[in-house]
């Protein structure tokens, strides 16, 4: 399962079907809450995607919190600007990754493949 989460519903729509169309089953997300949400039910998650105005909603230690623990998800943060240093460091810690809006379907699919296929989490 791949959590999407963007605060434009046009774009979590679009990336939900190009992920569903490589195969991926997909958990859409609008704000910070429905990220807890979908956490805090217990759904297994391997992979989050989140845009980067999200993940500052979330805030630094809730989102490590959430991909630091044991059989958390990898995770891939979007944007169209770069992530702050904090970000950036995060990402580092947990094996993450980051993804420049804009970006292909094939790159945005590449990218989830290849973070996955990493192991790192």
């Amino acid at each position: 399962m791949v959590l999407l989460a963007d605060d434009e519903p046009i774009l979590v729509r679009l990336i939900s079907r190009v992920l569903a169309a490589a195969g991926f089953a997909v958990r859409p997300a609008e704000t910070a809450e429905q990220v807890c949400a979908a956490f805090e039910e217990g759904e297994h998650i391997d992979a989050a995607i989140l845009d980067l105005t999200l993940a500052r909603s979330l805030g630094l230690d809730a989102l490590e919190r959430i991909v630091a623990r044991p059989g958390g998800p990898a995770l891939l943060l979007v944007s169209g600007a770069d992530p702050e240093p904090a970000l950036a460091q995060l990402l580092a810690r947990v094996g993450g990754r980051f993804l420049a809006k804009p970006f292909e379907p094939a790159q945005l699919v590449g990218s989830l493949h290849d973070l996955l296929a990493s192991g790192s989490r």
